[in-house]
């Protein structure tokens, strides 16, 4: 009987029929796709893995890697994944995104399935440089945060399928791009408040007539200001404050961390009583390990916590890292490591006085456009309360398609030097144009490059309403040097601006060859200097005058004023919103503006700009032989 029974189970064993496809269990494991570049472009292989993770415990070369399969929730409530990940990582489950950590600081996020559901799971992976590193982690109510057990993941003939088309070359996909969640542009100001208005904003304009618009013209100082050789400066990253005690100006700068040291610095301090000649010998300071970066902010002597007044931010570990002082020179870690992640080694943070909050701006080597040979230098933004918490952050400035200047490999070594002017944010934007030479007729090699071109670069302005979102020129507001042999023949990089009197001083990276050579002897910071908010303005020409109208905003004012050079003559009328003029502020009203100054008093005869408080007003200028750069409603 018990020989009967085996028998009758081995047949059963051996001849039962197979259970459907869709009962059957999923296999263990995770498809990986391993691409020898970081932006998922030569691909290698595809290999079934127990789970997602990386760690080469070395430095490494760039790639990227793909996971597929399907992840089963432990529990129905709430769980909680995250990750460790040098650079970044993206963990897609059942089609949505859970950790947008490509660039950005987010390494968690939390997902709601019914338990023991297999859902789609995708994670990539990026790594450009250094350590590679990646843990998968998850956690939920009663249970400890933990990796994500070999056992969670399986996978299906169709993820299967997908790798081996990645592998093969037959499917492509692309680098992750994050857009901002950010809020739309900032509508136009709805009165005309005390303070400067700028014709570099194109919001304070409703038309122009006989008028061309022109770029600011810096006046370069000439001679640089520090010297690579004598002070040590290799780097185009510069800050420069003005204390309001003593009035003293306070340059940093990086120098090598030791002699010879391209890829690690330390900070510099040297000092000024004008802002022109600086005394020597400079001060090297003691910081944690920076590798490019001299980004400072000094939050003045009424900042609350005086032991946390400045805030200097550079890139190490591939990240924004941070670090406060009482005075500028002793320096303390605010946070450990970066507190803010990006792909590239610029960085800078900068503060907005109108939105009260710190701004970071971070470059991401990416590719936006399938045309690019390449990933480029992109600059990113993200804003902060705390210098510590970030925003995800998102793309800022990109080259521009139809700008002649801008058909080659146009790159941007980030933006920086931020002040405001009104309501006005105002940036610098470092231009790289590395497929050219500074000087034609030479080679790379004449220029000490070994590379095919050594490089131009030049700087243009940026300019907000909202604190996120920014436009640009294209035409250089701080070209390099028109004279070949040159100290600032190949680079004119300006990182800093400063409101000094009624100028504005203008810091600059000097480079006389070229992106690479020679940076511990032929780079220097240099100087240029502008009058107060001529960074753009409307030209007339010849004996036909020339007007500009303005939008209609409610009246705040008692006076006005205008920043002009004018060699023929300028009058200004005050408007109804049918472009009719004001009994009183017609232009036969106006008193003539003559002469160059920052702040031409608008006179009319028999009215007072005060009596019109309240009421909606268009300003119109007629120019003869001028240009007419800002004007300011007067308290």
């Amino acid at each position: 009987m018990k020989i009967f029974n085996r028998l009758v189970f081995l047949t059963l064993l051996f001849h039962c029929p197979a259970a459907p496809a869709d009962e059957q269990p999923t296999p263990a494991g995770l498809w990986r796709v391993h691409f020898n570049e970081p932006d998922f472009t030569r691909p290698s292989d595809a290999v079934l893995e127990p789970q997602a993770g990386v760690d080469t415990g070395t430095q490494h070369s760039a790639f990227t890697r793909i996971w597929l399969g399907r992840i089963r929730m432990p529990v129905a409530t709430p769980v909680t994944f995250s990750a460790e990940a040098d650079n970044g990582v993206v963990l897609t489950v059942d089609g949505r995104e859970v950790i947008p950590g490509w660039h950005g600081p987010a390494r968690e996020g939390r997902f709601t399935a019914a338990a023991g559901a297999e859902l789609p799971v995708e994670v990539r992976y990026f790594q450009n440089g250094g350590r590679a590193l990646l843990r998968l982690y998850w956690s939920w109510d009663g249970h400890g945060r933990e990796l994500i057990p070999a056992s969670a993941f399986s996978h299906t003939p169709g993820d299967r399928e997908r790798a081996e088309a990645l592998a093969a070359g037959k499917e492509t996909t692309a680098p992750p791009v994050f857009q901002p969640e950010a809020p739309p542009p900032a509508p136009a100001a709805a009165e005309w408040s005390p303070g400067p208005w700028l014709m570099l904003d194109q919001q304070v304009i409703l038309s122009v007539d006989h008028l061309e618009r022109c770029t600011g013209q810096p006046v370069r100082h000439g001679e640089p200001v520090v010297d690579g050789a004598v002070d040590g400066n290799f780097q185009p990253y510069i800050s420069v404050v003005r204390g309001e005690e003593e009035g003293r100006f306070r340059m940093w700068y990086n120098v090598p961390r030791t002699p010879g040291n391209a890829m690690e610095s330390s900070l510099a301090l040297i000092e000024s009583e004008d802002g022109i000649h600086w005394q020597r010998p400079h001060r090297v300071l003691e910081t944690a390990p920076i590798q490019f970066g001299a980004s400072v902010i000094d939050e003045g002597p009424g900042f609350p916590d005086k032991s946390k007044r400045f805030k200097a931010a550079w890139y190490k570990n591939d990240g924004l890292q941070v670090s406060v002082s009482s005075d500028g020179v002793t320096w303390g870690e605010l946070a450990p490591g970066p507190v803010l992640r990006h792909s590239h080694d610029i960085n800078a943070i900068d503060w907005d006085p109108v939105r009260r909050r710190y701004m970071a701006f971070v470059s991401f080597g990416v590719k936006l456009d399938p045309s690019w040979t390449g990933d480029r230098r992109i600059p990113h933004m993200s804003v902060s309360d705390d210098l510590v918490h970030w925003r995800q952050p998102w793309p800022v400035i990109m080259p521009d398609p139809a700008s002649p200047r801008e058909q080659g490999e146009t790159q941007f070594y980030c933006m920086a030097g931020v002040i405001a002017r009104g309501n006005l944010l105002i940036g610098l934007v470092k231009i790289l144009r590395d497929d050219l030479n500074s000087e034609p007729g030479l080679t790379s090699g004449d220029l000490r490059d070994t590379r095919p071109h050594a490089g131009i670069g030049y700087t243009v302005l940026a300019w907000s309403h909202d604190g996120e979102h920014w436009r640009r020129d294209t035409e250089p507001f701080l070209d390099r040097n028109p004279q070949p042999g040159t100290w600032d023949r190949a680079h004119a990089w300006a990182d800093e601006q400063l409101v000094a009197g009624g100028e504005v001083f203008l810091y600059y990276a000097g480079y006389q060859l070229g992106h690479k050579g020679e940076r511990f002897t032929t780079r220097r910071i240099g100087l240029a200097r502008m009058k107060l908010d001529r960074y753009a303005g409307y030209r007339a020409e010849g004996e036909h005058p020339g007007t500009l109208r303005t939008a209609v905003r409610e009246w705040k004012g008692a006076g006005l004023t205008v920043n002009a050079d004018v060699r023929g003559e300028l009058r200004a009328a005050l408007c109804e919103p049918s472009g009719k003029f004001i009994p009183g502020f017609s232009f036969a009203d106006c008193g003539p503006v003559r002469g160059d100054s920052i702040a031409h008093s608008v006179h009319w005869k028999n009215a007072s700009a005060a009596s019109l408080g309240g009421r909606p007003v268009q300003v119109v200028f007629q120019v003869r032989e001028g240009t007419l750069f800002a004007f300011t409603v007067m308290p």
